[in-house]
């Protein structure tokens, strides 16, 4: 007792420190859980996730929603059909890369400058800007167009309207960013370059003709007799993969009807006045379902369920719900905030209006190794007959090919098989590990490693190779160098960076608990 009131003070003063913090927070981010905030749990009602441990709010992602929904509008059309999977995925995969992007900036210290800002405005004036001018009575010749001279002119002299003052804040501040981002971009593919050895490898590999002798076997030819696979060896796989392969989401069962319209979207007055209509019943439907219960209020209105369906979290594809009804969050989050046996408000979908009723809620589990075990054992079969394959031709290396096929029906031999070094072979097919094991080979009778195909293994004999045209490769050199340094930029520089940068960041992801 004594103990304790002794230490009652440090009690009190850690109460103190907490609801002092609680506060404190509260003001700086929207009323968050300071608890929450500081041992780094979900807040789902502030974020909805963080990326390398910056939160994101729910009101920058509702910002970034909005502009992959623009940015789809503006490309495809005002009447563009867009799904909320896409537009989900696109407002996540902005924010990560604004956030990579951002950091990098500022790490290499790219500062744009107002004067680089005005040269761009000046001389290469954005289309939408420039029809904003337009639409503002602005700078327009005898035809509509935009007068270019007209308005770098006015910029030179100092004489832009008054009026375009907040719109040119706004645009440069866009411009800014476009410039930062483009010295990164170009900071990265200039960095972009090739080797004298890449060059030669390059056209080695598509212009020296080859001569070879080559034996190889096929891993789906190994019978499934030749492989055995115990129930220990099966169940051993299950549950090393179980977690990756066999998690099955929590899900909710629910049951709805729906009230679809008669008439034909293009009859706009009728159908808006139809749609209008069932609305009103479907309303009517879930305040008697809410009084009385679901089933009930069927039989009072003459309705029947359409159908039960089974649904997830997940933000791809359609959830579970019918792609006909086409997707929709609300109806997600309904189901799981909801309670057993709820009813819902009506929810406009693709092909009518749905009131749902929540039946069950099934937590997550794993689908059961009964169900999987089939799958599991054509997997381990596909590896095995691999590890059988290889494990076969590899002691025949220096033997005589030709009897070996002979004599096993497993192996095939093709002899005096002609090609480039990137040439696609007959039964193995072309590969990397193909081609660095063909360009090894110098002199007629040597014989490559082990080469391993997605669906074979094989050994290569060099017959005959024809030597390197010297003048040939002088000519092609400056074309093949352009080529390899456009592929490098396109597949590498920027983009590989950015890849790269992607799978190495930290993200917690809570939009599915949101939306």
């Amino acid at each position: 007792m004594t103990t304790l009131r002794e230490r009652s003070h440090v009690i009190l003063w850690l109460l103190l420190f907490f609801f002092i913090a609680s506060m404190t927070m509260g003001g700086l981010v929207g009323g968050s859980n300071i608890i929450s905030v500081i041992f780094g749990s979900k807040d789902i009602r502030n974020y909805v996730g963080s990326i390398d441990g910056k939160r994101i709010s729910i009101r920058e992602y509702d910002y970034q929603l909005r502009v992959a929904l623009n940015n789809i509008l503006n490309t495809q059309g005002e009447n563009a059909q867009v799904s909320e999977d896409r537009l989900h995925r696109d407002a996540w995969e902005s924010l990560k890369e604004d956030y990579i992007v951002k950091e990098k900036i500022k790490e290499l210290n790219l500062t744009v400058y107002s004067e680089e800002v005005k040269d761009y405005m000046l001389q290469s004036p954005p289309q939408k800007y420039q029809e904003a001018l337009n639409s503002a009575g602005f700078f327009t010749d005898s035809t509509g167009a935009f007068d270019l001279i007209s308005y770098q002119n006015a910029i030179r002299n100092g004489q832009m309207p008054l009026s375009t003052k907040q719109l040119n804040i706004r645009w440069e501040d866009g411009i800014k960013n476009f410039l930062s981002n483009k010295k990164l971009t170009d900071s990265y593919n200039l960095l972009s370059s090739v080797t004298e050895n890449e060059i030669k490898e390059e056209y080695l590999r598509n212009n020296i003709d080859l001569t070879i002798d080559y034996m190889y076997i096929t891993n789906s030819n190994i019978p499934d007799s030749a492989i055995i696979i115990s129930e220990d060896e099966l169940l051993a796989y299950y549950e090393e993969n179980k977690e990756d392969k066999y998690l099955v989401d929590e899900k909710v069962k629910l049951n709805y009807v729906i009230y679809k319209s008669l008439i034909s979207e293009d009859d706009t007055l009728n159908y808006n006045i139809e749609k209008d209509s069932l609305m009103s019943e479907a309303f009517i439907l879930s305040d008697e379902a809410n009084y009385t219960s679901f089933e009930q209020a069927l039989d009072s209105y003459n309705k029947t369920i359409e159908d039960t369906i089974s649904v997830s979290q997940s933000l791809q594809g359609f959830s579970g719900i019918p792609s006909e009804m086409g997707n929709s969050r609300k109806v997600i989050r309904f189901a799981f905030d909801g309670d057993l046996n709820m009813v819902s408000t009506p929810f406009e979908m693709n092909n009518g209006i749905a009131v749902f009723h929540i039946l069950e809620k099934e937590k997550e589990t794993y689908k059961p190794f009964s169900e999987v075990k089939e799958s599991i054992e054509r997997i381990l079969m596909r590896d095995l007959k691999a590890e059988k394959s290889k494990s076969m031709i590899s002691e025949f290396k220096n033997a005589n090919w030709s009897d070996i096929a002979n004599s096993n029906d497993l192996f095939n031999f093709e002899s005096q098989a002609e090609g480039k070094i990137s040439a696609n072979y007959k039964g193995i097919g072309k590969s990397p590990e193909l081609e660095g094991e063909l360009s090894a080979l110098y002199e007629p009778g040597d014989i490559t490693g082990l080469i391993k195909t997605p669906t074979s293994f094989a050994f290569a004999k060099l017959i005959n190779k024809t030597d390197l045209d010297e003048a040939d490769y002088d000519e092609k050199y400056p074309n093949i160098k352009s080529q390899l340094l456009l592929n490098k930029r396109f597949s590498g520089g920027y983009n590989e960076w950015l890849r790269s940068r992607k799978e190495n960041i930290e993200i917690e992801d809570w939009r599915h608990l949101i939306y």
